[in-house]
Parts: C-alpha cells; structure tokens; sequence
C-alpha cells in the first residue's frame, strides 16, 4: 500500500471535497454530504487514500472549531467510514446498482445509527469526570439528540439510495483515468 504522488493529490483534493461539501450545508443540522463524498471514495480508491482525506478533514475542523470533545467522535468515525467503505468495496465484486445501493445504504445508516452513539458515549465519558452511571447518562444524552441522529440517518438514507451507485460509477471511470496502474 505505497502512497504515490498521484494518490496522495487525490487525497488532497478529496479532503478539499469534504471540506467544501461541509461548508455548503453548514447551515443545516445534521444534513451533509461528507459521508457519501467519503465513503464513495473510500469504496472506489481504497483505505490509503480516502484515510488520508479523512484525517485532513478532522484537522481542517479542529483548525477551525477548536480542539473539543467532538475531535475524539471524529478521530474515530471518519476513518472508520473510510475503513468500513473500503473494505465494502473490496468485498462487493459487482457494480450493479441495485447491489451497490443496497450495500452501501445499509453502511451508511448503520454507521450514523453509531456515530450517535458515539458522540454520546464520547460525551459522556468526557463531561462527566467519571463513569458510575454511565448507562443513565449515557442515555439521557442520547435520548437528548434522538432528532438530530434521525435527521442524520435519514439524510444519508436518502443520499445514498438515490447518489451511491451512480457516484460510485463516476469515481470508477475518474480513477482508470488517473490510477490506470491499480
């Protein structure tokens, strides 16, 4: 898994995608893009490439919004999207759209069902200085942003239905073009 000069600017430019697709729904809780944009990549290009662009996404947020707790939920769900996309890619041989939609969908709304638990649990165990009671607390922040990681999940089931297999299909003729070699 040598990163080249070719995959590492792919890297470049795909975080500046994410960067840019965050931005453009900013204003929107909890709808984005950055998961379809990540995990499309992750699935065509690979772990390198798309781990890279995670991780440069993570910083650009801290950069910006400052190192809070948050930073933690992000260090571990962006490359686990790209990890999990990555590994989907390799396991599904077929580019049918009916297969991909249904993989990737499926992915996709299982890992924001986590990422809710995550920044939960992360949350939790950061604020509260100690972790008796978890379990309550726990649940109170998460019962506490149930409407938002609906909003989430549902955002991202409707994006990848509809844009998974058709972008999945576009990155592909974009990387025989660029990666004629992999």
């Amino acid at each position: 898994m040598l990163i080249t000069t070719k995959k590492l600017a792919i890297s470049g430019v795909l975080a500046a995608v994410l960067i840019g697709g965050m931005w453009a729904l900013k204003p929107i809780p909890h709808v984005e893009v950055v998961t379809i944009i990540l995990a499309t990549a992750a699935f065509v290009f690979g772990p390198l490439v798309s781990v890279l662009a995670a991780l440069a996404f993570v910083l650009e947020e801290a950069l910006i919004w400052g190192f809070g707790p948050w930073v933690v939920s992000y260090l571990i769900y962006w490359p686990l999207v790209a990890a999990v996309f990555s590994l989907l890619g390799m396991l599904v041989k077929t580019r049918r759209p009916v297969i991909l939609t249904v993989a990737g969908t499926s992915a996709a709304v299982l890992l924001t069902i986590f990422f809710g638990a995550l920044t939960s649990a992360v949350d939790v165990a950061l604020f509260s200085g100690k972790l008796e009671n978890f379990g309550v607390r726990f649940a109170a922040m998460y019962a506490g942003g149930i409407i938002f990681f609906a909003v989430h999940m549902i955002c991202n089931l409707v994006l990848f239905s509809a844009a998974f297999a058709i972008l999945v299909k576009l990155l592909t003729n974009i990387k025989t073009k660029l990666l004629p070699e992999d």
